[in-house]
């Protein structure tokens, strides 16, 4: 049986309505600061962490490359994160250390609930982080089979 990513994470995402009743909230901390902006916070977490998934071509079912994808999307994202379903990293805390560990803090989930709940901010464009480079896309790396 084959399942499309988008009827996947309609699943998913059906299957989170009722299961966030159940996760509780990760507590707005300290480390959290008060004013939230996409531009200066959230814009370097979303481009280390699910830019490389979450981009033209590639396995993200939408890109999040810019604050209007990434608005589009803020509540899923708090969501999603809150409930550590994104980005999908299975492995345990202090079970290892991994190269390009996908995983975000306790504070980086803090920081996106924060800036989801002031209405996701874009900030000062002057604060955004150069927009992420990928060396190749993963599919023109793939060996020719013919030779």
């Amino acid at each position: 049986m084959r399942i499309s990513l988008g009827a996947l994470s309609a699943v998913l995402l059906a299957a989170g309505s009722f299961s966030s009743l159940l996760v509780p909230r990760v507590a707005l901390s300290a480390q959290a600061p008060a004013h939230v902006t996409f531009s200066r916070d959230i814009a370097p977490i979303v481009f280390a962490q699910c830019a490389a998934c979450h981009r033209p071509g590639e396995v993200g079912p939408f890109s999040l490359l810019t604050y209007t994808d990434v608005k589009q999307h803020a509540r899923q994202i708090a969501e999603v994160t809150r409930r550590r379903v994104m980005p999908p990293w299975k492995p345990l805390p202090g079970k290892g250390e991994f190269i390009d560990a996908r995983a975000l803090t306790e504070a980086q989930i803090a920081v996106v609930e924060r800036w989801v709940e002031n209405g996701a901010p874009e900030g000062d464009p002057k604060d955004l982080p150069p927009a992420p480079v990928f060396a190749r896309d993963r599919k023109s790396t793939r060996l020719n089979s013919s030779h």
